[in-house]
């Protein structure tokens, strides 16, 4: 992890102060993590982060799984969306970005009983399918499928962090907390 420098977008003077970002390099860079499954088809969970992606013709896993065939993911795809996958069988929500492009950008996906909704610097975004009734298990940041070398992601990964309730459009505008760093611990949803 390295200190960087604040960063300018071109929102209209918004900053992103990027402090603690993991940088990626799309070949052999991913985290184990340990095992955790989440029962995404009939209980709630939000998934946060912040990335700036390298290019946008790629595919990107954020979240994914070792398993043999990796198709557990939260990933960018080639084409403008973010697909949430919970199994092999195309359980899969399909989430159209409102800006795809290489800037710093805030995301938060949510699966509440199935059904997933977004965010993208707290904008909805509109969703096409669910996770269907399956749980998804997640063992690796920035990689998926056999020792996490498929698909690996290529740029920066920050603040990435889990919360066992739904968010609320409010609770998502202030964990976005004006593109500044968010503490996640003792914030909206802390609980």
């Amino acid at each position: 992890m390295f200190a960087t420098r604040r960063i300018t977008t071109s929102g209209g003077g918004d900053v992103f102060r990027d402090e603690y970002s993991l940088a990626f390099d799309g070949t052999d860079d991913n985290i184990r993590i340990p095992e955790i499954e989440y029962s995404v088809h009939d209980a709630d969970f939000s998934f946060v982060f912040w990335c700036k992606r390298a290019a946008t013709n790629a595919t990107h896993v954020v979240l994914g799984s070792t398993a043999a065939s990796g198709a557990k993911h939260i990933r960018f795809t080639d084409s403008g969306v973010i697909e949430f996958e919970s199994d092999t069988a195309a359980d899969a929500a399909d989430i159209t970005l409102a800006v795809d492009d290489t800037n710093w950008h805030h995301y938060v996906v949510i699966a509440s009983s199935g059904t997933v909704t977004a965010y993208q610097d707290r904008v909805s975004l509109s969703v096409s399918g669910d996770v269907g009734s399956n749980n998804v298990t997640f063992d690796t940041i920035a990689g998926q499928s056999t020792g996490g070398t498929t698909r690996e992601f290529n740029g920066n990964i920050s603040e990435i962090a889990v919360y066992n309730i739904a968010l609320s459009s409010n609770q998502v505008n202030t964990i976005y907390n004006g593109r500044e760093p968010y503490n996640h611990k003792e914030g909206v949803a802390s609980g």
